[in-house]
């Protein structure tokens, strides 16, 4: 945009008009092939934003990509989490899953979580999946006994209480 003033000077401004649709932006198609190159290769939604916005792509209303842009796009694509399509899998990518290890130990698998979340579940048995941060546990004999062990032992008492 130029501006003229009374003196004959003039002032350049650059301005981007506003865009309501997604789809309605610059690049949109090559911005969506690019979110399904990236999360074939196993990224997450916030990586992806952000290699978009390194690469000169845009959201519709903000001059970065943002990464729920990105989950709309991926979910209007039916571009799930693995994980999310076996969300009740006891096993996934050759390990188990919270559920998986609840019903081998026979306990809730909330039980299985508390274990994991206060450090009871050595490190070395369990990684967390890079998109979903889901626990994948080693499917591990001894771990298993180890954990039927911690579920027959009697708690302490408090006194009654």
């Amino acid at each position: 945009m130029k501006t003229v003033w009374v003196s004959g000077h003039f002032s350049l401004a650059y301005v981007q008009p506003p865009i309501w649709r997604e789809c309605d932006v610059t690049g949109y198609t090559q911005m969506v092939e690019r979110i399904r190159e990236l999360w074939s290769q196993g990224h997450a939604d916030e990586e992806i934003a952000a290699r978009l916005t390194e690469e000169g792509f845009h959201s519709a209303r903000s001059a970065v990509v943002l990464s729920d842009a990105v989950m709309k796009i991926r979910l209007r694509h039916k571009w799930y989490l693995p994980l999310h399509q076996s969300r009740h899998a006891d096993e996934l990518e050759g390990y188990l899953t919270a559920s998986g290890l609840a019903k081998l130990v026979e306990v809730d698998r909330n039980w299985i979580y508390r274990r994991l979340e206060y450090g009871q579940i050595d490190a070395r048995y369990f990684t967390r999946h890079p998109q979903s941060g889901t626990y994948l546990i080693v499917n591990d004999p001894e771990l298993i006994e180890s954990l039927r062990l911690m579920v027959h032992r009697k708690p302490h008492s408090n006194g009654g209480i």
